[in-house]
């Protein structure tokens, strides 16, 4: 008998245009940052471009503004938006504190 090949074809999502949005930050010492925005009605994410890679967060609660985490506990790149305004961080969960790397974005 001859091996049958099938093919499972996987659900594929569909992205309005509306659900994808990059913005170009400027932000201190003149560093640039693009961040492409995912929004989905299940959830919202970000790729921030840092240190010359892709970096993929979710939104997690915030009291004000927009937040992005890289990992639940709070480890990893942290990034914040508020209006036209952002700032990058780096998570120390161990602490709970926060290093800021960049700040005083400002979308172009």
């Amino acid at each position: 008998m001859g091996a049958g090949l099938v093919l499972a074809t996987a659900a594929t999502p569909v992205w309005s245009s509306d659900a994808l949005m990059t913005v170009q930050y400027v932000c201190e010492r003149e560093a640039l940052v693009t961040a492409t925005y995912v929004n989905s009605a299940d959830a919202s994410f970000v790729v921030v471009s840092v240190e010359g890679q892709q970096v993929g967060l979710t939104q997690v609660q915030s009291a004000s503004g927009a937040k992005y985490a890289q990992a639940t506990d709070g480890q990893g790149y942290i990034w914040w938006t508020k209006g036209d305004e952002a700032f990058l961080t780096w998570g120390i969960a161990q602490s709970g504190e926060d290093e800021t790397l960049l700040s005083q974005c400002k979308a172009r």
